[in-house]
């Protein structure tokens, strides 16, 4: 069960179906989390995938050049023309 908008600000426990209103939802979008595992792990690529990797960070970096003071750098593959993350619902 949801707390309506009018009650107390606190969230009940297991409260899921208020997003749009809960109170302790700050700003909403996209975050950063840590990895749910500890370790990290290696994982082996075939040399057509490292080549074509490569090609497309060097297609990043042209990007990012263009982007100049508006790029947001955050290291990873895959991102919009800005740096920011996708958004996995977009993908």
């Amino acid at each position: 069960m949801c707390v309506p908008p009018d009650a107390p600000k606190l969230c009940p426990p297991g409260c899921a179906g208020h997003a749009a209103h809960c109170p302790q939802r700050h700003g909403g979008g996209l975050a950063f989390r840590e990895i749910k595992e500890r370790r990290r792990k290696k994982v082996k690529l075939p040399p057509e995938l490292v080549a074509a990797l490569k090609t497309d960070r060097a297609a990043q970096n042209r990007k990012r050049m263009a982007a100049a003071n508006i790029w947001e750098d955050h290291g990873l593959v895959w991102c919009q023309e800005n740096g920011r993350l996708i958004d996995p619902r977009a993908d």
